[in-house]
């Protein structure tokens, strides 16, 4: 049985209903915008169609936005969207502008409540809408966020993980932000949460134009203005790793350190907002953004450097839920200053 139609099985509407809020009047209302932007993925764009136009709630739309596709995948799209049974399919074009923009384009035009922004290459439930429409209160205020399961895959090694919370309920931000530190539940994660429309809007907030990290960084300012938040210990979307995507792709060296320095801001304003000092998630992102400094090939300058100096001075601890590599690096780091960055560039 396929991961998007197991997940269909043993999921009560009891269960789904606990703690949770829903929409006071649902048969005008699209309940969710499922937003997929797209570049050159015609071999892997089949099974999120598939996903789609097997879903068991019919209460959605999908935003489509093709970013400068040249092979072939924005002709499969149109060709497939008719068989999509729901609320209204769009298929936007542009020049390719990366992720971000494109994101920000496909939810110009979203009509749902919630909206859910989803990469072309992965697999969703066929439950993903139903578990939404059915974990919602009736007549209580709309959380902001609703975050869910989600599982890991290697095409090669199978389940890698299955990280997920206990129960349907109500929790809080800070709450949420802690247990990213501890059991990886998706911190910088989209494709594991709904947000509520009008609450994007009413913050103002937009997708930045970074190659890497763009999502963690939206995510990041929509967590400064949270007001509630949901958990569901529902399973719904399947992350496949491939050896050739973006993020395992080698990356830029100044692209990375531009994202990782302002994703770094951000969640140092997370840690002052919410009391999370010393905490295993900001350690992460400070260690990438060392590692991506001095993962360089030439010889760093001064002023990366003194970066790289005011960054071992806020590393104060090695974590226990970073990998192993990564406390070894922080502890040579940590102890021997800058000549440990030297030591650690022979092994990264």
């Amino acid at each position: 049985m396929e991961f998007r139609e197991k997940l269909g099985m043993g999921i009560t509407p009891e269960k789904r209903l606990k703690g949770v809020n829903k929409l006071k009047s649902s048969s005008t209302q699209i309940l969710l915008s499922i937003i997929i932007p797209f570049f050159n993925v015609k071999d892997k764009i089949g099974k999120i169609l598939d996903c789609l136009k097997q879903q068991t709630d019919k209460n959605f739309e999908v935003i489509f936005i093709n970013d400068g596709s040249t092979d072939g995948t924005a002709e499969i799209v149109a060709r497939e969207n008719s068989q999509i049974d729901c609320d209204g399919v769009r298929l936007i074009n542009q020049d390719n502008k990366g992720p971000a923009i494109a994101r920000n384009a496909g939810f110009e035009y979203a009509r749902g409540t919630y909206v859910y922004f989803l990469d072309a290459d992965d697999i969703i439930s066929n439950c993903l809408v139903e578990c939404l429409e059915l974990g919602l209160d009736k007549g209580q205020e709309l959380p902001n966020v609703i975050v869910f399961g989600y599982e890991v895959v290697d095409n090669s090694a199978g389940t890698l993980a299955n990280p997920k919370f206990n129960s349907w309920r109500i929790g809080t931000v800070r709450e949420y932000l802690m247990a990213a530190t501890t059991s990886r539940v998706g911190f910088g994660y989209l494709w594991n949460k709904f947000i509520q429309r009008q609450f994007i809007i009413m913050s103002n907030i937009h997708f930045e134009k970074f190659n890497y990290d763009e999502d963690a960084i939206f995510l990041s300012q929509l967590y400064l203005k949270v007001q509630s938040i949901s958990f569901s210990d529902d399973i719904l979307y399947q992350y496949v790793q491939y050896p050739n995507s973006l993020t395992h792709a080698k990356k830029n060296y100044y692209e990375s350190v531009r994202s990782l320095s302002r994703l770094n801001q951000i969640t140092d304003e997370l840690s002052q907002e919410y009391a999370l000092f010393e905490n295993g998630l900001q350690l992460r992102i400070k260690l990438r953004l060392v590692f991506a400094l001095v993962r360089k090939k030439r010889d760093l300058s001064s002023d990366e450097l003194s970066i790289i100096r005011a960054l071992l001075k806020s590393i104060k601890s090695i974590h226990q839920y970073i990998s192993i590599k990564d406390q070894i690096a922080a502890l040579c780091i940590t102890v021997l200053g800058v000549p440990g960055v030297r030591i650690i560039q022979f092994f990264l």
